[in-house]
């Protein structure tokens, strides 16, 4: 088959064990022409695009999200994008589904022409029995009247029967096509364990079996599921999302910068400094630089936050890093230490020949932090400022606690399980507590001592790997 289809990857937190290289390194053992990415959140869809472009794998991606449909209730639906306008819709619909309660009403997106709709309707033919069914398709069937990019998403366990009698009474109003959209979500069975297990341990609902490993693929339908992603084409461009001060443009905001640099030279220098015009000259190259590269704005963002800052009386570090290199950021206030005192040069900062984004690291104290936090999103609105997202991992010592309390053992026996495991950042990456038990003597009379335990420790250690929770840099904002 051409594309590996509906694969979920462990950023959707518990529901996979496979990560983005084990994806990638699949789809290329398989001679695959192109994989699809469907998590149930955009986490992972730009590690996954760039490593697809670099290993010539072509990328399609898409979004699984429980949808509303009028009166018959929420049902799990798969949006792809079909180029790069669905791409940008899907990164609405995930902002809105993970920062709000909301519930996302199908008929939002039922007309959408940049987005393939996949039904997998295990959760509908599993869940009625046959005359439930017929009602529910007559519902369907009125609530979609019309409605385009159609497709019922066959996978294992499913019948040609139910595709018969799925795609028959939904044909009635609105054309459904068919393709192969079997979840994947782990290497092997032993995967499939993992995940069983910790979605039990947290409550949470998934429709789970052994089929859903990425080796079983559904050949019935190669031709239409080929044909199907063979017309999608989208691409992650590199946008100029830069913040504009004021909204002024690069240009406007060149002319500000040089002002403001011109009237800070002359309260960090004297006179006789600046006849000599070395700091002059310095100003003038820097700010060619600066103009040529498109950071005028960047400059003024900068300031107008340390500027806030050092007004409102909270203490900001004098400068460290490349940056205190540059002489602008010193006339700025931006830093504190003089360039041409410390010799410090600039191209390590910024150069013409290496193009990449400035970096100012600026350090605020930490009890009064949260007030320029606040500062930048009211200046610049709340939809344009985010924190950056952390990813808290289970880690070995962790995921056998948990596993092991899920079989029964009581604090004081995992607590003495998890004390022979090393930390995760001991531990690294090949870690595997398969391993430890065959060279450990006192982690395998631990393990002999309570039964089921040697059951779990490679299931702890697929899980120690994955991702738990999300978190949040507390110093770091993008704008």
């Amino acid at each position: 088959m051409a594309y590996l289809t509906n694969v979920k990857s462990y950023y959707s937190l518990r529901q996979s064990t496979l990560s983005i290289d084990d994806i990638i390194e699949h789809a290329q053992k398989g001679n695959y022409e192109g994989a699809v990415l469907c998590d149930k959140n955009m986490l992972g869809v730009k590690e996954f695009y760039d490593k697809c472009i670099k290993s010539n794998i072509k990328p399609i991606v898409g979004l699984e999200l429980d949808m509303k449909f009028g009166n018959m209730g929420k049902y799990p639906v798969d949006l792809v994008a079909m180029n790069n306008e669905g791409y940008k819709e899907l990164i609405k619909l995930s902002t809105r589904n993970e920062l709000s309660n909301e519930e996302i009403e199908f008929n939002e997106i039922k007309d959408s022409a940049n987005l393939m709709k996949i039904f997998s309707p295990n959760s509908i033919l599993e869940k009625n029995d046959y005359n439930n069914r017929q009602q529910f398709y007559q519902e369907l069937n009125r609530y979609l009247d019309n409605s385009n990019y159609m497709y019922i998403g066959v996978y294992d366990g499913m019948n040609e029967n139910m595709i018969n009698e799925y795609t028959e009474n939904n044909a009635i109003s609105f054309q459904l096509g068919v393709c192969e959209f079997n979840p994947k979500r782990a290497l092997d069975v032993e995967g499939i364990k993992t995940i069983k297990m910790i979605t039990d341990i947290e409550n949470e609902d998934i429709i789970l079996n052994d089929n859903q490993t990425i080796n079983n693929v559904i050949h019935n339908h190669n031709e239409e599921t080929t044909k199907i992603f063979n017309d999608i084409e989208f691409s992650i461009d590199q946008e100029d999302v830069l913040p504009r001060f004021d909204d002024h443009t690069e240009a406007e905001s060149y002319n500000i910068l040089v002002d403001e640099v011109k009237k800070g030279l002359l309260k960090k220098y004297s006179r006789e400094e600046i006849a000599n015009k070395t700091c002059v000259e310095r100003a003038i190259k820097e700010l060619e630089v600066i103009k040529n590269m498109g950071f005028s704005n960047y400059f003024l963002v900068v300031r107008d936050y340390v500027k806030w800052a050092k007004d409102n009386h909270i203490r900001v570090a004098p400068g460290r890093g490349s940056a205190a290199g540059s002489i602008v950021s010193y006339a700025l206030d931006i830093t504190d230490i003089d360039p041409l005192k410390y010799g410090l040069l600039f191209e390590r900062f910024l150069n013409k020949d290496r193009i990449s984004m400035p970096d100012i690291d600026v350090d605020f104290d930490s009890k009064r932090r949260g007030e320029v936090i606040k500062y930048i999103s009211d200046r610049y609105g709340s939809d344009k400022v985010a924190q950056i997202v952390t990813f808290n991992t289970y880690g070995c010592k962790n995921s056998i606690k948990e596993l092991a309390k899920s079989i029964g053992l009581t604090r004081g026996e995992y607590d003495e399980l998890a004390k022979h495991v090393p930390s995760t950042s001991e531990a690294g990456d090949d870690f595997s507590l398969v391993n430890l038990y065959q060279i450990s003597p006192t982690f395998r009379a631990s393990v002999d001592k309570y039964p089921g335990v040697k059951d779990i420790l490679l299931p702890a250690t697929i899980l120690g790997r994955m991702p738990k929770s999300l978190g949040m840099y507390s110093i770091l904002k993008t704008i």
